[in-house]
């Protein structure tokens, strides 16, 4: 597949891009309800409704890994009728291909080791959904965004908390970026944006 992007370094000239089409198929697990990709785009890790997590190898679409729900802790009265393992937000760490940052439907976050599938670092939780996770642009920390309305801000070699940040919203965040210094944040909300 070719693309044409209206950009290029030339004025009046556009740059074509070649593009790969692969079909990121589960027959065990079906509708996909997050996903992420690593890096340096050779693994595409997806959350499942259903549960668990698979991992493809992007350049030929081979299945690597299928990983269970992982065991991370659901604390908080606000959430005690959802089902405290549904992994519904995870980023890959840019250090490496093997660290997945996931928080999950009962407010449990942590850093699996998608090879084994075991829990590296417990960082704690949210009391309620977490929808986004990510690290900072010098992968120094981690964020999670949570239905709570707070983002919490870990470190990432010590998986200890640094910050949590309460922000009033009228509707659920729904994105949340670095500046590319990491140095600032903004996060979207239907009816704003907080930076």
């Amino acid at each position: 597949v070719e693309a044409r992007f209206p950009w290029s370094s030339q004025p009046g000239r556009s740059d074509a891009a070649k593009w790969t089409y692969l079909e990121f198929n589960d027959a065990v697990r079906q509708t996909p309800h997050k996903s992420a990709l690593s890096y340096d785009g050779t693994l595409l890790a997806v959350a499942w409704l259903s549960g668990g997590i698979t991992l493809w190898r992007t350049a030929d679409g081979l299945l690597i890994q299928r990983l269970e729900e992982p065991l991370l802790p659901a604390i908080g009265p606000g959430i005690a009728n959802v089902p405290r393992n549904g992994v519904t937000a995870l980023a890959f760490s840019p250090f490496n291909n093997t660290s997945l940052l996931v928080g999950t439907a009962g407010g449990g976050v942590g850093v699996l080791n998608i090879r084994s599938g075991e829990i590296i670092l417990r960082l704690g939780w949210h009391t309620a959904q977490v929808d986004i996770a990510t690290y900072a642009p010098d992968g120094s920390r981690m964020l999670t965004l949570a239905k709570d309305a707070t983002i919490k801000v870990w470190d990432t070699a010590t998986g200890a908390l640094m910050h949590s940040v309460d922000f009033d919203s009228e509707g659920r965040a729904d994105n949340l970026v670095f500046s590319a210094d990491g140095s600032r944040l903004a996060v979207r909300t239907p009816t704003q944006v907080i930076a």
